[in-house]
């Protein structure tokens, strides 16, 4: 039974916008990160949103789905949100409970690699500063979410 196709939630549309500003306003920073992810895709679920990230060699996108190799990682949109604000890890989350992720301890330090370069290249990207605090206030739209 294949998946159906699922419409771009706030998350998903966020991370988009952020990968294009990336490649835009920080190429160089935007090619380590689709180094980082390159043969590591993820399969995301932020609360009731799910979404794939493909890491390739030109770069990398956000889309419906996600390769069945992809690492599966599923949180809720306050853990992203600390995450983004770089308050805590992907170790701390997994740890606290708040992150679920299905990988080796391998993949799962590549994730944390890619998260930190996200990270490191979004803070050098004017836009970014905007998608997040759109992102933020959307996802605070859903008071059953802990932010």
């Amino acid at each position: 039974m294949g998946r159906e196709r699922r419409e771009p939630g706030p998350v998903r549309d966020a991370l988009g916008r952020a990968l294009v500003g990336m490649s835009r306003e920080h190429p160089p920073g935007a090619r380590r990160l689709s180094e980082v992810l390159r043969g590591h895709d993820l399969d995301v679920q932020v609360g009731p949103e799910r979404f794939g990230v493909i890491g390739a060699e030109g770069g990398v996108r956000v889309a419906g789905e996600a390769p069945a190799r992809a690492i599966s990682v599923s949180l809720s949109p306050g853990s992203l949100c600390r995450m983004l604000a770089g308050e805590t890890t992907v170790g701390r989350e997994l740890r606290a409970g708040e992150l679920e992720a299905r990988a080796s301890i391998a993949r799962l330090r590549r994730l944390d690699v890619a998260l930190r370069t996200f990270l490191q290249v979004a803070v050098r990207c004017p836009s970014l500063a905007e998608i997040a605090a759109t992102l933020r206030a959307r996802l605070s739209l859903h008071p059953e979410e802990p932010t």
